[in-house]
């Protein structure tokens, strides 16, 4: 019986054990928290987690409600005998899950002290998250910053190693682009980028790239970009150096690597800009382009819940506070499975570079955390 605390990761594991016995194919399921907490059909009381089977059986050929049956058999077998208490019943290409009491009891009472995820514990994740403010963006001017401050401090709820560098790149009136670099929750340190830098890049790199035009009488270049019917100024005939070609700079100068760590960069971008970041500086899978406009409405939610900043940090916490008779009760269940399942969605999302998602998470983690404490279920901590 594999151990891990996490009974989204007990489940995955224990179903590509039985896809690899059963059908020979390595396949990681994707275990979602079921919403409708209780099950009107089948023999389940309560759904708590799910697992949809339709790509799986369409890739073998099968039908669902067979694979779904089939692999019901055998994880009914492998819970029943193993440490963990969770019913399984199939329904409808669905494979549905119960904890038991005594298993979701003990979830709730532990100290979320292990790895997540199958990153190994010996090796470092560095993040380098890049934002850039131009001078157009005033009547928004510290909406980055937020987007920048939520994404940071997710993050760093995470257990597990992380280095996480922080990078806000600001258009200054003086024609040049100046760099806060945070060090620590409350100091900064402040520079500039050396203007003859960009120059040099323009100059040498990006008369290669496809699309970038440049103006030999002139020494003006642009981008352009056809299928957004774009076309971007990377600088001026007179030899003023635009906001976008810092942009490209910056994101170009990130790809070097530290020794034994895995660097992902988080380029924190307007949207229109992302097809000629693309171009320029090789975006791969180690760099994601995000422009938090995207997550504004769930960004600007959770700064006015700022609150409960206290309660995420320390969400065992909370957990450990909830009388043990509010598992029965369908609604209250699923809000705290939501609360325990918080550390661990934010570690997949953030692998993943899934940023939508994280601060999707944040806004609805605080929303359940007002939810529990007007009713007086949970208490929220403030010092």
């Amino acid at each position: 019986m594999i151990k891990t605390s996490h009974p989204k990761k007990v489940i995955q594991a224990q179903l590509e054990i039985c896809l690899k016995q059963l059908f020979g194919i390595d396949h990681k399921p994707r275990v979602v928290r079921q919403e409708r907490g209780t099950s009107t059909t089948g023999a389940l009381t309560y759904i708590d987690y799910s697992v949809p089977c339709f790509e799986l059986a369409r890739y073998l050929d099968r039908k669902p409600r067979d694979v779904t049956k089939e692999l019901q058999t055998v994880l009914s077998s492998v819970f029943t005998e193993g440490a963990v208490d969770i019913s399984v019943d199939a329904i409808e290409g669905y494979l549905n899950f119960q904890l038991g009491d005594s298993y979701i009891k003990r979830i709730f009472d532990a100290q979320y002290n292990t790895t997540l995820g199958d990153t190994p514990e010996d090796e470092k994740l560095s993040y380098r998250i890049l934002s850039f403010q131009s001078l157009n963006d005033r009547e928004d001017k510290d909406f980055y910053y937020s987007a920048e401050k939520q994404l940071v401090e997710a993050m760093k709820l995470i257990p597990g190693r992380r280095n996480i560098q922080i990078f806000h790149y600001y258009e200054a009136s003086n024609n040049s682009i100046g760099i806060k670099r945070r060090l620590d929750r409350s100091k900064y340190s402040y520079s500039y980028i050396n203007v003859v830098k960009v120059h040099e890049y323009l100059d040498k790199q990006m008369v290669h790239i496809p699309g970038v035009v440049s103006d030999v009488r002139t020494g003006a270049i642009y981008f352009i970009d056809p299928g957004a019917d774009i076309a971007l100024p990377l600088r001026s005939a007179k030899g003023r150096v635009y906001g976008y070609a810092y942009m490209a700079y910056l994101v170009d100068q990130r790809v070097e690597r530290q020794d034994g760590e895995k660097v992902n960069t988080i380029a924190l971008l307007p949207q229109r800009v992302h097809a000629f970041i693309q171009q320029v500086a090789g975006a791969g899978e180690n760099i994601c382009l995000f422009d938090p406009n995207v997550s504004k409405a769930d960004i600007r939610e959770t700064k006015s819940r700022r609150q409960h900043d206290k309660a995420l940090d320390d969400i065992e916490k909370v957990l450990k506070s909830v009388p043990s008779q509010y598992i029965y009760e369908p609604d209250i269940r699923k809000m705290l499975l939501a609360l325990h399942d918080f550390r661990y969605d934010l570690h997949v999302y953030s692998d993943q570079l899934m940023l939508p998602a994280i601060y999707s998470a944040i806004n609805d983690t605080y929303l359940v955390l007002e939810l529990l404490s007007r009713k007086n279920i949970v208490q929220i901590p403030t010092d």
